[in-house]
């Protein structure tokens, strides 16, 4: 038979879960004569309220589910199953050439439909497509997750510039009035423990004594948000 799956995507396949709700022994053991060289591991159930509880409790990755079961049907089980998880992909299996059960699928998201008797390379084909859609979903998440890491570094980056400039400034400050101190005779020690609601990137600092009675505080602010004068 041939293999209608890429390379790429039988790869990818070999690290999924599948789960596969169906309630008819036959089709169980061709869907595992399918699958069990395409995928990582088959969970099977036999009803759809059994396929809700696998899919709760395991990590599923991939869902193929008969439409016409007991206890509860393929549509009702991936009403159930859409409610905590909209991106899942599901192949929605049926004997039923019904378009109400069409259209109720196509607004549960179902990615996929196949109808009964399968034929093992409609169900390869309709496997393969779904898990592309899994390939393109875990690409975008690596990207979102590469730029989220490199927004954070570069926001990282700019504090670390913001706290070393702030203390070059603030170190020039301090060293500019204490060189006047000591030119003149002063016997108080002073300090500066400036610290800005929001620092002030690119500013430029300075205290400059007037006469024996004032000194001129003078912070240049560089990112436009205004000059400040003191005395």
């Amino acid at each position: 038979m041939h293999n209608p799956i890429d390379n790429s995507v039988l790869e990818y396949l070999k690290s999924l879960t599948l789960l596969c709700v169906e309630d008819n022994k036959t089709t169980q053991l061709i869907y595992n004569s399918i699958f069990e060289d395409l995928v990582k591991n088959i969970v099977y159930a036999n009803n759809g309220e059994e396929g809700y509880q696998k899919f709760s409790n395991e990590n599923i990755d991939l869902i193929i589910s008969d439409y016409d079961m007991p206890v509860l049907n393929g549509i009702d089980m991936i009403k159930k199953i859409r409610e905590s998880n909209k991106e899942i992909p599901i192949i929605l299996v049926s004997a039923i050439q019904d378009v109400d059960v069409i259209v109720h699928a196509l607004q549960l998201n179902v990615n996929n439909f196949l109808k009964k008797p399968i034929v093992a390379i409609e169900v390869m084909q309709a496997i393969a497509n779904v898990t592309k859609l899994l390939i393109a979903d875990n690409y975008l998440k690596i990207q979102r997750e590469k730029k989220i890491k490199e927004l954070e570094k570069k926001e990282k980056y700019n504090l670390y510039q913001e706290d070393l400039a702030f203390s070059k400034e603030l170190n020039i400050l301090r060293n500019d009035f204490y060189y006047q101190m000591i030119e003149g005779e002063c016997n108080t020690l002073i300090d500066f423990f400036y610290k800005p609601l929001d620092i002030l990137s690119g500013d430029s600092y300075s205290a400059r004594k007037i006469n024996e009675d004032i000194v001129f505080y003078f912070i240049v602010d560089g990112m436009g948000k205004g000059t400040l004068g003191i005395t």
